[in-house]
């Protein structure tokens, strides 16, 4: 689990540690599978069999290589020196963190304070594996988000509109990074904002958890994924992507099983 990340609705403090207070959908969904998993562990193993027979198929027609993917040259836009005056002024994390976030609160974004170590993670690992995918629940099954990294950004777009669309694909999702308190405070801004007609903050909320997760955390499996999407694109296997999500989820219901 990663160190704590200062995340302020709609998304979450530590990964998914606090998602009964503050992440519904990702509950929802953490609740049925560990209902399921308890209740009739045969029929669970089952669902799980058939999903990673059927689902990820029908996605596994090959990963994007990394080296045709789309790139954005436009830099962060700096923040303004009112905006970083008024908040150097504020004298705890908490103060910065709430005004932050009402900032942003007339819009379809997230936010989040990221403590520099953890940032300084998921910056060094973008430029190694600067593009990767994401799922996310969608009904019945799971939709894909592919997610291209580059400096202190990352843009997510539907899979399905990057392979029928390319580099024209609209972004659904446009995560920025700003450095400037990182010394004197010890921490970095991250805004993210969603396009509401393709996702719903929830969804949104769930990705930018992966790639916190992914990025900043130090778990193995995800960095060897993240390795194979971007080295070896033709063994890539989605189904591994739907296995960690369900994992976090089912950690998730346990947790909440035990209050």
């Amino acid at each position: 689990m990663l160190a704590c990340t200062r995340f302020f609705p709609p998304v979450l403090c530590r990964g998914f540690c606090d998602l009964p207070k503050s992440n519904p959908y990702l509950k929802k969904y953490a609740e049925k599978i560990q209902k399921l998993k308890q209740l009739s562990p045969s029929e669970y193993e089952e669902r799980v069999a058939v999903l990673h027979q059927k689902k990820p198929a029908q996605k596994q027609e090959k990963a994007p290589n990394p080296a045709t993917t789309s790139t954005y040259t436009r830099p962060v836009q700096p923040l303004s020196e009112e905006t970083l005056a008024s908040l150097r002024t504020l004298q705890t994390e908490a103060e910065v963190a709430e005004t932050w976030r009402k900032a942003h609160a007339d819009k379809d974004s997230v936010c989040a304070l990221i403590p520099g170590n953890v940032y300084e993670r998921m910056h060094a690992r973008g430029a190694d594996f600067p593009t990767f995918v994401f799922p996310i629940p969608r009904g019945s099954g799971y939709e894909f988000m592919l997610s291209q990294i580059q400096g202190h950004q990352c843009h997510m777009t539907p899979l399905s509109l990057y392979k029928q669309h390319g580099s024209e694909a609209p972004a659904c999702l446009k995560i920025l990074h700003w450095t400037d308190l990182l010394e004197e405070r010890g921490f970095v801004l991250m805004h993210g904002e969603y396009d509401a007609a393709i996702l719903g903050p929830a969804e949104a909320q769930c990705l930018a958890n992966q790639h916190q997760l992914y990025y900043g955390g130090q778990e193995l499996r995800k960095k060897l994924l993240l390795w194979t999407f971007n080295h070896e694109p033709n063994s890539f296997k989605y189904e591994e992507l739907i296995r960690e999500l369900e994992r976090s989820l089912t950690a998730v219901g346990h947790r909440n099983s035990n209050g």
